[in-house]
């Protein structure tokens, strides 16, 4: 192995119901066959690995990340997106949508043979958001997706709940969500596009999929410059219920209250403040105005 190599591994204990970090001997045991040069940081709080990657990632050529779409989102919060600092990523998380983009699966040895065998490493776009709250501005960064409503309402619900995976943890978040559900009064302007009105929600993609498997905006690439956008119309809760199998088998487009189209730029005001989730992590519970830009070719990212 290269010596002039060095990975920094971010592992979150608490991704994949502690799948993470079950999963450290095997890729210890990985790292010792191979002689690899390498550090290992276990984060012990949520944003910790933010603070890790800030601290320690200049001394290191390739940062892993070991967890889901939220230990994701702490890594690309941490890393300075000027940096040529390489990304890896072993899916071991709840949802793992991102992981999709780059056809991933969940065997650890495949991926950790793709980390240190592939000659690929492509450069990928960021979504930043900037937030205002109750007269104060959050600024954060976000690698698949940004949600906003009854789609942050869910991620809320799902951390709450860790006892199912996957897309199944989504859906029984989603029926527990609709007994809380109200409707956005937004305003979005995107390039030449304005959208008003009652709505369930808006995503902003980055990926193809959230939430598990929710293709909300499943025309996304995370190297096109561009970020999709998804806004659905106020519905009924029985409506909800009955276009929610749209979400799962990818047959959103059909439907006529859903709205799609993309933007370098996209401006939102909430007249009622309300929830916001970057990657499944509630950013804001009482977010007023959004700004959302895309940074274009700035994460280098290991692939097939």
């Amino acid at each position: 192995m290269d010596k002039e190599h060095q990975y920094l591994f971010v592992i979150n204990p608490a991704a994949g119901k502690g799948k993470a970090l079950n999963s450290l001997e095997k890729i210890k045991d990985y790292l010792y066959r191979k002689k690899v040069e390498h550090h290992i940081e276990i984060s012990e709080f949520p944003g910790h690995i933010i603070n890790l990657v800030e601290k320690l990632s200049d001394n290191f050529t390739h940062l892993i990340s070991v967890g889901g779409d939220g230990t994701l989102n702490e890594v690309i919060n941490g890393i300075n997106p000027d940096s040529n600092l390489s990304l890896g990523v072993l899916p071991l998380g709840t949802g793992n949508d991102f992981a999709r983009n780059l056809r991933l699966d969940k065997n650890i040895d495949r991926n950790l043979n793709l980390i240190f065998n592939s000659t690929t490493v492509r450069n990928f776009d960021i979504g930043s958001v900037k937030i205002k709250e109750n007269g104060r501005e959050i600024n954060f960064r976000f690698i698949n997706s940004l949600g906003i409503g009854f789609d942050a309402l869910v991620a809320k619900l799902n951390q709450r709940s860790k006892r199912l995976n996957g897309i199944v943890s989504y859906v029984y978040a989603v029926l527990a969500g609709l007994m809380n559900y109200r409707p956005l009064d937004v305003v979005l302007n995107a390039d030449t596009v304005k959208i008003e009105g009652k709505k369930l929600l808006i995503t902003v993609g980055n990926g193809l999929t959230s939430g598990g498997g929710f293709y909300l905006t499943p025309n996304a690439k995370i190297d096109d410059n561009l970020l999709d956008i998804c806004v659905i119309d106020h519905m009924s809760k029985l409506k909800i219920l009955r276009k929610l199998p749209l979400d799962v088998m990818n047959k959103l487009e059909s439907a006529k209250e859903a709205n799609f189209l993309n933007s370098e730029k996209i401006e939102i005001k909430l007249n009622t403040p309300y929830y916001v989730h970057a990657d499944g992590e509630i950013i804001s519970e009482r977010a007023s105005e959004i700004s959302v830009t895309i940074l274009k070719n700035k994460l280098k990212i290991i692939s097939n």
